[in-house]
């Protein structure tokens, strides 16, 4: 996928429109504050980040803020293909139960946000956020947490073992043998397969020792 396209383009003129036109909906910026701080709201709360390993942390914080730029994103008119399809897929995968689904939020989040694109720029709810977010100047070390969780991607693995508490996964693919931390705090067992999404490390300080 590409950094950013057609479909970011005209949401940043969109907005720049906005910033610069001499007349403003006060009621709608009302509105639109107040849905923002509501969000704001349901992202994690510092008491629960400290709890996390900080690599865990940092990229639930960059997570949940992509989540709240999702949330105000796919409202507008040119991300409208994107929200029609990502409801269907959570009618059809994510069900309130019962049955309940096998799928994580956080897993179908990522496709939803990160997999999912079309277009001949082949582009994402994530590429649309990272362009706005560099357009809006949002922190470069948030935009960094960003782009690499949009730059992430689904691979198969066979588990080759535990030390302590990191997991040895061998890619089915390359061979390349990683070593990663599990929040879940799940350690696996011998012949299994696991379809996962393996993050670097957010700092050098911050891998798997």
């Amino acid at each position: 996928m590409k950094a950013s396209g057609k479909i970011a383009a005209r949401v940043i003129t969109k907005i720049e429109r906005q910033r610069t036109s001499k007349l403003i909906d006060l009621s709608a910026f009302r509105a639109s504050c107040e849905q923002a701080e509501d969000l704001q709201k349901t992202t994690v709360n510092p008491a629960a980040l400290a709890k996390m390993h900080p690599a865990h942390g940092a990229y639930v914080l960059a997570q949940n803020q992509m989540s709240v730029m999702s949330e105000l994103l796919t409202q507008l008119p040119e991300l409208s293909r994107f929200a029609a399809i990502v409801s269907e897929a959570e009618d059809d995968y994510m069900p309130a139960g019962p049955p309940m689904s096998p799928l994580t939020r956080s897993h179908f989040f990522s496709w939803a946000v990160f997999d999912l694109a079309f277009g001949l720029d082949r582009e994402s709810i994530g590429t649309c956020i990272v362009a706005v977010g560099r357009h809006l100047g949002v922190h470069p070390e948030m935009l960094r947490l960003m782009e690499t969780l949009n730059l992430s991607r689904l691979g198969l693995y066979a588990w080759q073992g535990c030390d302590g508490d990191v997991v040895r996964l061998r890619e089915l693919v390359t061979g390349e043998i990683i070593r990663a931390m599990v929040p879940a705090g799940y350690r696996g067992r011998a012949r299994e397969l696991w379809l996962a999404r393996v993050l670097p490390p957010p700092a050098p300080t911050f891998g798997p020792p």
